[in-house]
């Protein structure tokens, strides 16, 4: 079983880790913001991958930890019979609920596995993550420079936290600058921001020595006056400039801005709960679609409290939101009871955990981002084995 485990958390771990270079091709896209290979091919691989292992071990999970995406899972499709207007949609998203449970049971049930992968694969996925995420952006370069083209990058910017709160983690700061840079010229305002969350949760939550928080400060700052430098003078690919100016809305009416989309999305969901008030307890269902008016329908809301509130209602965000604030809470009272490498390990997964969930709120990928829910995994592993050896101890 422990060999069965093994493949199968590596087999994980190589699917997000080729999914930014295959990203820059137009072959591993349906379109340039729609990617082929996440969405329609790795999710369904890792589908087949991890629900059987996770169906093994249903039966000996703790209940407690499973339990809020576990409801979500038993009444969302359900409520989807009622309101179902996207069936590719409703499939995508069950599966998706299923193998983001899956990973949490993995997580409880194969706990000791899980711990000892990755702690003894952690740097090397860093390092990984690091080099697929930095060739793929040198690729985007080269295409736009060379051939012209534009690629965008969204989800699959988000692997470069792993070596962001690797290198944070192990103090390598001028590394840990170098990846934030990365992150900055890929042009994404929702990964800017959870680059920046994970340097701030990093000096207030996991920082041992006052003293660094200064010297971490001088580090991001020089990193802003580096990128503010090539912003300035124009040294930016276009399509990435254009993606920054959005962030100041520069020359920009609001409504022509990725915000005017965000915000034509909250009103409408807002507007239909006021004319179904009962949906807003347990929401529209995962079939459902946003009417963007002028007959357009799509089934994607970017922010994910609301996209949450939208399918799941009031329950699905208290179960949703209440598990990861008791996750990062519990994790935060026991990390300084783990051993001093297995706890820098750890913070390098919550670190990337807290990244991942800071960019959720710029973009529906909560229930959407492999590395995401791996991170929920290795940190319930870490909690379990630090609990054993309490026991153990006592």
């Amino acid at each position: 079983m422990k060999k069965y485990v093994f493949n199968i958390l590596a087999f994980s771990t190589l699917l997000f880790l080729v999914s930014s270079p295959l990203h820059v091709f137009r072959v591993a896209r349906v379109s340039p913001e729609v990617p082929l290979y996440f969405f329609y091919i790795s999710w369904p691989l890792l589908a087949i991958a991890i629900v059987p292992l996770a169906l093994i071990g249903f039966r000996h999970a703790p209940v407690k930890w499973y339990f809020p995406i576990f409801v979500i899972c038993l009444y969302s499709p359900v409520l989807s019979l009622y309101n179902l207007h996207d069936t590719v949609g409703f499939m995508g998203n069950v599966m998706r609920l299923v193998v983001c449970l899956s990973f949490i049971i993995v997580g409880v049930n194969y706990f000791r596995f899980v711990s000892s992968y990755y702690i003894d694969n952690t740097v090397f996925i860093a390092k990984a993550s690091f080099v697929s995420g930095g060739l793929a952006l040198v690729m985007m370069y080269v295409l736009y420079f060379v051939f012209n083209a534009s690629v965008y990058f969204g989800l699959q910017v988000t692997i470069l936290f792993i070596p962001l709160a690797y290198y944070l983690v192990t103090r390598r700061f001028s590394l840990s600058l170098l990846v934030l840079v990365l992150i900055v010229l890929a042009g994404k305002r929702g990964t800017i921001l959870a680059g920046l969350m994970i340097y701030i949760f990093y000096m207030f939550f996991l920082q041992e020595r006052n003293r660094r928080f200064v010297g971490t400060v001088k580090w991001i700052f020089l990193c802003f006056l580096i990128v503010g430098f090539i912003y300035i003078f124009d040294l930016m690919p276009s399509f990435i400039q254009n993606r920054l100016d959005m962030i100041i809305i520069s020359g920009q009416e609001i409504g022509d801005t990725a915000y005017g989309s965000r915000f034509s999305e909250m009103e409408f969901i807002l507007s239909y709960f006021k004319q179904n008030p009962m949906f807003l307890i347990f929401g529209t269902g995962l079939g459902s679609v946003v009417d963007k008016g002028d007959g357009v329908f799509v089934s994607t809301v970017h922010f994910s409290p609301l996209a949450i509130l939208y399918r799941f209602g009031v329950v699905g965000v208290v179960l949703v939101y209440g598990f990861f604030t008791v996750l990062i809470c519990r994790y935060l009272s026991r990390r300084k009871r783990m051993s001093r490498d297995t706890r820098a390990l750890s913070d390098t997964w919550i670190l990337t955990l807290i990244g991942e969930l800071m960019f959720s709120f710029t973009a529906f990928t909560i229930l959407q981002s492999i590395v995401l829910w791996l991170s929920v995994a290795i940190i319930l592993s870490s909690l379990l084995v630090q609990k054993n050896l309490e026991r153990f101890q006592i």
